[in-house]
């Protein structure tokens, strides 16, 4: 099982560090016994154009003997590429500044990865939008829903009469 920890330091600054960098000992999220450093393995990962090698820990619970990977927060679970890549691509594309591969070559990740990001987070662009309104109630602030963008709204109503017999 994989555990986010919130890392302050940059990927470039954490590389560098090697296995020497510290990271917190959080508590289990399974049982919340504490946890005990069990070991590592170095992994591969795209940030800047560049790839680099960092150390991700391995902790062991000792109530429930689960182990988890401790993962710095600017890494993706379960991919290569650094959150900031796969953010910078996904907002370009969303924000309609650029297609998918304008943004994916700005990024320089191959364009079937950047392809993959956006299709998922369009697919679940709703349950993220549930979560973050919920997130700005919890902390005081009042969500707000958008007034419909009249560019848009025209071309699905020039869309829809066309379509239509």
């Amino acid at each position: 099982m994989s555990m986010v920890w919130p890392c302050p330091l940059t990927a470039g600054a954490y590389a560098s560090m090697g296995r020497a960098v510290q990271v917190p000992r959080p508590e289990c999220p399974s049982c919340s016994s504490p946890v005990v450093f069990w070991s590592g393995y170095w992994r591969h990962v795209r940030w800047q154009r560049r790839e680099r090698k960092i150390f991700i820990p391995r902790v062991r619970c000792r109530g429930c003997r689960v182990t988890h990977a401790l993962l710095p927060a600017f890494v993706l679970a379960r991919r290569l590429d650094a959150a900031e890549s796969a953010g910078a691509v996904i907002g370009q594309v969303a924000g309609g500044a650029c297609g998918v591969r304008p943004a994916a070559a700005a990024a320089g990740v191959p364009h079937t990865t950047a392809r993959g990001w956006v299709r998922r987070f369009a697919a679940r662009a709703g349950e993220l939008a549930v979560s973050f309104s919920a997130l700005a109630v919890e902390l005081g602030g009042e969500v707000v829903r958008p007034l419909p963008d009249p560019l848009r709204s025209a071309v699905a109503a020039i869309g829809a009469g066309f379509a239509a017999p």
